[in-house]
């Protein structure tokens, strides 16, 4: 029943004509729902840590991995309950308990809040330039046109220039937003602990049940190889969008395909434009160079 719930959240119809309030007020419905069922669920397991932190910024997955972390298995498994962060920031002044997701930033006061023992961390990290691309054709052709929003006037602006210019574009814009100097920090904030899980996007895509089993395993989240294949099986890319993967290499929904696809494709003057832009540390240092 939830997964066809979150079939219909996902939809083309839903997405295209509900208001922002709608979306956001079934999200909040389906959380309580989600809550109240959770209250009859035996817990199989207890992590040793008081909170699980997930960071991850814009375009590496964050819908995705909120979904999977609000899984009521993950409460069984690991004794937590979930908190929506809503994509901004974790709750200030308060001893953390939980599993929160997404964390869609990272600096200092988000350091200082996770450097705890107690609390564990999982950090994603994705190929600069297909991240880049995805920012692209997400603020090109996937938001809302409406006065005085944002994303809307950078679509604008992106409207008219060539392919080369566009890319330059985002690669301007997420400098000044920090983002590239932000995945650094925290590819070091997550190297420096054990219980700080270091999560590339691409491996959650090509090697699903692995990945996960390491990051649970690092997190103190038991789950055995059957439990773990149902939890992946409701939350693969397939099951998340209600559409078939074509392209075995490009696992994922279509638009999380093409931009792998994209990526793979580029000429070599524009990514060594992302490239320089990002430096030469974690991009090369991960194999994205």
């Amino acid at each position: 029943m939830l997964t066809s719930y979150r079939r219909f959240k996902k939809s083309t119809s839903l997405r295209k004509f509900a208001s922002p309030r709608l979306v956001y007020g079934i999200k909040a419905t389906e959380q309580a729902v989600l809550g109240m069922v959770r209250q009859f669920q035996p817990v199989v397991h207890h992590t040793r840590f008081q909170a699980i932190c997930h960071i991850g910024m814009q375009k590496t997955g964050t819908v995705w991995f909120r979904e999977m972390l609000s899984d009521i298995e993950i409460y069984k498994s690991a004794g937590l309950h979930f908190k929506d962060c809503s994509g901004k920031t974790l709750p200030e002044n308060t001893h953390l308990r939980g599993i929160y997701s997404p964390i869609r930033r990272f600096d200092d006061d988000i350091r200082s809040q996770l450097n705890h023992a107690d609390i564990a961390t999982i950090a994603v990290i994705r190929d600069p330039v297909a991240l880049v691309l995805s920012w692209l054709k997400s603020t090109t052709g996937y938001h809302v046109s409406k006065r005085g929003d944002a994303m809307s006037v950078r679509r604008q602006e992106l409207s008219g220039l060539n392919k080369f210019d566009q890319i330059q574009y985002a690669v301007n814009f997420l400098k000044s937003k920090n983002r590239f100097q932000q995945f650094e920090d925290l590819i070091a904030f997550a190297k420096a602990e054990p219980s700080r899980v270091l999560v590339k996007y691409e491996d959650c895509i090509h090697n699903t049940f692995d990945t996960f089993r390491e990051m649970f395993r690092q997190i103190d989240i038991k789950m055995d190889d059957q439990t773990l294949e149902t939890f992946i099986s409701r939350h693969s890319f397939k099951a998340y969008t209600g559409r078939s993967i074509t392209d075995s290499s490009t696992h994922g929904s279509p638009l999380q395909g093409r931009t792998h696809l994209e990526a793979a494709r580029l000429p070599d003057i524009e990514r060594e434009l992302i490239i320089q832009a990002v430096g030469e540390g974690w991009a090369s240092q991960y194999g994205y160079r």
